[in-house]
C-alpha cells in the first residue's frame, strides 16, 4: 500500500489500457445515507457540506493511511493479484467537472499502459465530503471505497463491467437530484454559496 503527494500518470487516461478503454471506476459520495463514489466508473456520494474557516478533521493524514494498509493487509491476496501499483493513497481532492456539482471521487481503479493497474484513494476527497461525521464513518466509508475498486479490478480481469455499468446509473440519479434541487431552488443558480458548494479552490481538479 503506497501514499503519494505526486500522483503518476494522468488521471484522465485512468480508464486506458493499450489504447483501449477498460473497466475501472471511481467511488463518489454525496449525501449522507449513500456512500462516496468514483469517476468512470464509481458509486455515488452525498451532497458535501458548506466549507468553514477553520475545520477540525476528525481523521488525520496518518490514521487515515494506517487504516488503508491495515484494511488492504487483511484481505485475501488472490484478490490483489495482477494490482501491479497496489492501493495508493493521495492526500488530493478529486472531482470530475463533467459530474454533478458538490460530488467528488473517493477512489479509481485505474489500469495504464505502462503503470498498469491500481486503486487511488483520495483523503481530500473523504475530508471534504465527511468533514461532519465520526471517525468510525471515515473507516466505514474508506473499506467500502477499497472494496468497491477491487471489484472494479476482478471485473476487469474478467472480462465484464456489471459494477460499472451500475456507477453510472447512480451517477444518473444524483444528476436528477442535482437538476431537480436547481428548479426547486426559488434564488436561481445566480446565488452566491454556489462557489463554495461545489468548486473549492483547494480541489485538484483534472
Amino acid at each position: 500500500m503506497n501514499s503519494t503527494g505526486d500522483p503518476t500518470g494522468d488521471p484522465r487516461d485512468r480508464r486506458q489500457r493499450g489504447g483501449e478503454p477498460a473497466p475501472g471506476g471511481p467511488r463518489w459520495e454525496r449525501g449522507r445515507p449513500a456512500p462516496a463514489g468514483r469517476t468512470g466508473r464509481g458509486r455515488p456520494w452525498r451532497p458535501r457540506p458548506r466549507l468553514r474557516r477553520y475545520r477540525f478533521v476528525p481523521v488525520d493524514w496518518e490514521t487515515f493511511t494506517a487504516w488503508a494498509e491495515a484494511i488492504v493487509e487483511g484481505l485475501p491476496p488472490r484478490l490483489l493479484a495482477e494490482l501491479e501499483g497496489g492501493v495508493q493513497v493521495d492526500p488530493a481532492a478529486r472531482r470530475n467537472p463533467s459530474d454533478p456539482p458538490g460530488v467528488y471521487l473517493l477512489g479509481e481503479y485505474i489500469t495504464e499502459p505502462y503503470l498498469g493497474r491500481f486503486i487511488r484513494i483520495y483523503y481530500g476527497s473523504f475530508e471534504r465530503v465527511l468533514i461532519d461525521e465520526p471517525p468510525e464513518v471515515w473507516r466505514e466509508e474508506l473499506e467500502e471505497t477499497i472494496l468497491h475498486e477491487l471489484q472494479h479490478h476482478v471485473e476487469a480481469l474478467a472480462g465484464v463491467d456489471w459494477l460499472g455499468i451500475e456507477d453510472l446509473r447512480q451517477l444518473q440519479q444524483l444528476w436528477e437530484e442535482a437538476r431537480r434541487g436547481a428548479r426547486d431552488d426559488p434564488r436561481g443558480d445566480d446565488r452566491p454559496g454556489d462557489a463554495a458548494q461545489g468548486d473549492d479552490p483547494r480541489c485538484d481538479d483534472p
